[in-house]
């Protein structure tokens, strides 16, 4: 990948994500690797969800973080701490990370890492107001997190990237007895708006409801390996070279 490839000049702004987004996915496949990225607004716990699943795979799987920020800058310290590959991009005003902002920050691992080793690639994005369903970074699956307590005062049914989501994660549910939330109902709520998601409510800071993300993301990566290992016997068998396939 070179980093003047990544412009895409004479198209419509949707056409150009597409096209991003869908060269992303082909190198996250060409690496083997899983990209999850996990978008909400602030204040859900996503850092925090984030930190506990690197730790809980640091010693089992090799991983890198994708991060935006308003500020240009990225609070290494806490990805440096656990030794994993990081990369940060400016995204002005917004917070919400493009397929062309992650096409830049491959291009950042690129240069600095192995990312052929790579087995979990994290992405962790601000909703965008303006979520499309066009405007996919590449990844594979895209995971929308709310707190309870928004749930209840911002509904996640007015928010399109809920409705498009492969994972709901409901976070913050040690909260639900104090706020006098139902949490069953908030489940069904979600369910009903996707049909087709896993939900997951969980708490960061009492733990309930962690090891069932933990599986769930373990899930995904093995599938995506063994599609990994299926694509590189096919290409042995057809005499291409192995330059791109783990």
């Amino acid at each position: 990948m070179s980093n003047n490839s990544n412009t895409v000049p004479h198209l419509t702004s949707r056409t150009r994500e597409r096209m991003i987004a869908a060269r992303n996915r082909a190198q996250f496949d060409a690496w083997g690797a899983t990209c999850l990225n996990l978008t909400s607004r602030s204040g859900t716990g996503k850092t925090q969800l984030l930190e506990k699943t690197i730790a809980a795979f640091n010693d089992k799987l090799e991983i890198a973080a994708i991060s935006g920020e308003r500020t240009g800058t990225f609070e290494t310290d806490v990805w440096q701490d656990f030794g994993i590959p990081t990369s940060s991009i400016s995204t002005a005003n917004s917070g919400h990370l493009n397929a062309q902002t992650v096409s830049e920050a491959l291009f950042q691992l690129e240069r600095q890492y192995l990312p052929s080793e790579l087995d979990l690639i994290l992405i962790e994005n601000q909703e965008n107001h303006e979520f499309s369903t066009d405007f996919s970074v590449g990844e594979h699956h895209t995971i929308a997190l709310s707190s309870i307590a928004d749930c209840v005062s911002q509904p996640i049914a007015s928010s399109p990237i809920f409705r498009e989501a492969d994972c709901i994660v409901l976070t913050q549910i040690d909260r639900a007895a104090d706020l006098k939330i139902d949490l069953d109902r908030l489940i069904l709520n979600a369910r009903q708006i996707n049909p087709k998601a896993t939900i997951l409510p969980l708490s960061t800071a009492t733990g309930e409801g962690l090891a069932t993300w933990l599986n769930w993301v373990s899930l995904q990566v093995a599938l995506r390996s063994q599609s990994a290992k299926a694509a590189k016997i096919e290409y042995s068998r057809s005499n291409i070279p192995l330059r791109s396939v783990r």
